[in-house]
């Protein structure tokens, strides 16, 4: 006998994306937007380590860089256990224009504490370069046949009717409050001295 269906009762959104494709922004967002979690409060973003999901929130918010700090999370797990736990699932996946994703990663720091051979700005590029096309490729693998939607980050920031397309059409939430900005216009800022790296 084929398994009955259990209609979802609970919500959950997950948010995928390269490092530094505005995975804190969105987390902002959702806290504007009525949903609390460990990322945000007053749609400020909360530094971790964040507390793990049990998977009995209702909403639940789980936000995954790629990699997320040292690891390269099991996507297809989370998306897994969230649909085992009974959610309506929602995935949004973020990018950004590659450029600006490699440049943020080297210039905050992100590449350097994993890659000890790095001994210039050029070769944490190559690295950062590396790892979105790889986040890309797992990511785009793990949300095939899932119901997902490819968020631009550059449009994300930049037009309101099309966060409201996200956040009220498609999400059935409120429009996120966040005050946003563009940080791709920012000035060329020269990357922090980090040990092991001349830049």
């Amino acid at each position: 006998m084929p398994k009955k269906s259990i209609k979802p009762t609970k919500v959950c959104y997950l948010v995928f994306g390269p490092e530094s494709a505005g995975n804190r922004m969105m987390a902002c967002s959702f806290d504007t937007a009525g949903i609390e979690s460990p990322y945000s409060k007053n749609g400020e973003y909360i530094s971790g380590p964040h507390s793990e999901p049990t998977y009995t929130e209702n909403p639940l918010l789980i936000s995954r860089s790629i990699p997320h700090g040292a690891n390269w999370p099991d996507i297809k797990e989370i998306i897994q256990r969230a649909k085992d736990s009974n959610y309506e699932v929602f995935i949004l996946v973020l990018t950004r224009i590659e450029k600006y994703m490699a440049e943020s990663q080297v210039l905050r720091g992100r590449i350097n504490f994993r890659h000890v051979d790095i001994n210039t700005k050029e070769d944490a590029l190559v690295v950062a370069n590396r790892n979105i096309k790889r986040a890309k490729k797992l990511i785009n693998n793990a949300v095939k046949g899932t119901n997902y939607k490819t968020i631009s980050y550059e449009r994300f920031v930049t037009d309101s009717n099309y966060r409201k397309s996200i956040f009220v059409d498609w999400l059935g939430l409120s429009e996120p409050t966040l005050e946003y900005y563009n940080a791709n216009e920012k000035k060329e800022v020269k990357p922090k001295p980090v040990k092991g790296v001349r830049v």
